[in-house]
């Protein structure tokens, strides 16, 4: 614990941008909500890929800004709020890992930090190219940066054109991790809770595994059909042409921790970040007794905004002073 680079509560990769910018509607609410703030929270930038990605969010032209006030590929109301959900289909829109690097602005950043990655290629060979693009990009990044980084393999994202059959998933993953292995920093797989416990116990084993986050954002397919109804008034995706997009927020929580209390049982020992519908210092100690090591938030920067200071400082609290505690045993 005492090399531990992180703090215990981590940002969504959505959550604060490229490089911790962040977005206006957080501006407005740090200058007038006491409290707001992501100071004590380990910033994770925004997905990067090998190549630009178009995805389905416009930027602007420095490649970081969305040129959309509300983005048309992010369905947020009054209602949704109210539940703490949203839906998103972004897509990973981004310029790519080389030229986000070139901006010269993870290597002026003076915490640690996480970089996302994934690898969206529509064949598996085109995959493992991208991610030994990547990995080579990344390793002359991290030579110019003053602290310490670690990169999260986003291997689960809903919005992106190809799929990976079940029987392909655990080898394509470890595949990854054996390219990313030679950058010699924290890795840590992340996943979304339709993976199988089975599988990801394979995947945590591999010595490049620093560890699991669970969740990113559920399918639309996977939405129970009450909840399409009561959220968004009807059972076809209000995002149908982008997808469906994925699903965050409080639906997330139950399923997470019944997630990570399964892979506990299985014998799964790696670090587990939990993420999804924590909107508060409950869904942190409960994230906590589950068998989590860790959270992550997202969803409540926008929708439980007066509850994220007092959750990053129980979550931090918490998780620093009281380890994984073995209630699955």
């Amino acid at each position: 614990m005492k090399n531990w680079p992180f703090r215990f509560v981590w940002l969504a990769s959505s959550v604060c941008g490229f490089f911790g910018e962040g977005y206006e509607y957080q501006k407005h609410l740090t200058r007038w909500l006491p409290g707001y703030s992501f100071q004590n929270a380990t910033p994770v930038m925004k997905t990067g890929t090998a190549f630009a990605n178009k995805g389905n969010m416009p930027l602007e032209e420095d490649g970081i800004t969305p040129a959309e006030k509300w983005p048309k590929c992010i369905v947020m109301n009054w209602w949704l709020a109210l539940w703490g959900v949203m839906l998103n289909a972004v897509g990973l829109s981004n310029i790519g890992i080389k030229a986000l690097a070139a901006k010269g602005l993870w290597q002026k950043l003076t915490q640690p930090f996480m970089i996302s990655v994934m690898a969206i290629g529509g064949t598996p060979e085109a995959r493992l190219e991208e991610m030994r693009i990547l990995a080579k990009d990344l390793a002359e990044l991290l030579a110019q940066c003053c602290v310490f980084v670690a990169i999260q393999l986003n291997v689960s994202c809903p919005n992106i054109a190809h799929t990976v059959a079940r029987d392909q998933f655990v080898k394509e993953t470890l595949a990854f991790l054996d390219i990313l292995a030679v950058l010699g920093v924290h890795i840590f797989v992340k996943i979304n809770v339709l993976a199988s416990v089975e599988d990801m116990k394979v995947i945590a084993a591999h010595p490049a595994c620093a560890g699991i986050i669970v969740s990113n954002t559920l399918p639309w397919t996977h939405v129970p059909k009450w909840m399409h109804v009561l959220f968004f008034g009807s059972t076809t995706s209000p995002l149908e042409h982008l997808g469906g997009g994925g699903l965050s927020g409080w639906p997330l929580r139950r399923r997470v921790n019944k997630w990570i209390r399964a892979a506990r049982k299985a014998g799964i020992t790696t670090h587990i970040n939990a993420g999804g519908g924590i909107f508060g210092p409950l869904g942190a100690f409960l994230a906590w007794l589950a068998g989590a090591d860790s959270i992550s938030l997202g969803t409540i920067a926008l929708v439980r905004p007066w509850m994220l200071g007092p959750t990053i400082w129980f979550g931090n609290w918490l998780f620093g002073n009281f380890p994984r505690r073995l209630s699955w045993q």
